[in-house]
């Protein structure tokens, strides 16, 4: 029997956007099928792509067998660092001898539904992060008048948990490169203010100081937090500082970090890896459990 390990995966879709002048122009949904077409016509041995001093190439690329539009993907991180070492009971260790063109790879399960252009994007700190593969991504679609991005599937903040608090700060990052859409707070003109500035990234503070109010506006705040939600093309960041007013604790949120994601577990005989195959069936079977409770936050009704 082999040991079992539990493994976290996040929700994303990717978006595409073309350049436009000096700056790009708003994104829409893009259809991964088009890349999965130019990778595998690269084949496994012409999609080796350097991204950031690091190697990254396709290991597996395959429709499912058993759900139409499912697409299981394998990306692997080609690792000549950190070289893990040899050990026998009686014997001292040694390194691992790599050949020049030899690595250790750290692989990265994808699986990608083509109807609801959903992704299922392994979780992995020695893996490839989410926007090395956005880089790799781009490195193999070839076209830089285009930008793909994966934006990660965010529940959204449950204000009637905040009722009873007070909103202290609100920490925003932005890029200038699209436009804002106009919402229902004044975030969208302050950002759009600092454009005759010529200026392309920032970052907004709101706080109260040291004065006696208690909250910044806390109709301002859930309007500018649904904002923040309907353009993530602009927004990059937000934090949101909220002190209970019984307790007189305070809590910072990260309203990225509330990406959707799921764990599963596998069990992984000893002495080898993870199989491509049993992964793939794991993960479509967890995702097609979820991918309901995803549609509906994605949906522009949820709530009503």
């Amino acid at each position: 029997m082999g040991d079992r390990r539990t493994i976290k995966f996040n929700y994303y879709r990717a978006h595409i956007q073309e350049k436009d002048g000096r700056s790009w122009s708003e994104s829409k949904l893009f259809n991964f099928e088009k890349w999965i077409e130019i990778v595998m016509a690269l084949g496994v041995e012409n999609s080796t792509k350097t991204v950031e001093n690091v190697k990254v190439r396709l290991e597996n690329c395959r429709a499912s067998h058993k759900n139409e539009g499912f697409w299981g993907i394998r990306i692997m991180k080609l690792r000549d660092t950190n070289i893990p070492s040899i050990v026998k009971e009686t014997k001292a260790a040694r390194a691992v001898e790599l050949a020049d063109d030899e690595y250790i790879g750290e692989d990265l399960n994808i699986l990608y539904d083509a109807k609801d252009f959903l992704f299922m994007i392994q979780s992995n700190k020695y893996a490839l992060g989410t926007k090395k593969l956005e880089k790799y991504i781009n490195a193999v679609y070839g076209d830089k008048n285009f930008k793909i991005s994966l934006r990660p599937i965010c529940d959204e903040v449950d204000l009637k948990k905040f009722k009873k608090k007070s909103y202290k700060s609100l920490e925003v990052t932005f890029s200038n490169e699209v436009q804002m859409n106009g919402g229902k707070s004044s975030l969208s003109s302050i950002i759009k203010g600092t454009r005759p500035f010529g200026c392309i990234k920032g970052s907004i503070s709101l706080g109260l100081g040291r004065s006696d109010i208690e909250t910044l506006s806390k109709e301002e705040i859930e309007n500018a937090l649904s904002d923040i939600a309907d353009n993530q093309d602009v927004i990059t960041g937000a934090k949101i500082k909220i002190q209970d007013d019984d307790m007189h604790t305070i809590d910072i949120i990260d309203l990225f970090t509330c990406i959707c994601h799921n764990f599963i577990g596998f069990v992984l005989e000893k002495r080898t890896t993870l199989g491509f195959e049993y992964a793939m069936d794991k993960m479509e079977a967890k995702y097609i459990e979820n991918r309901g409770r995803i549609l509906i936050i994605l949906s522009p009704n949820k709530g009503i």
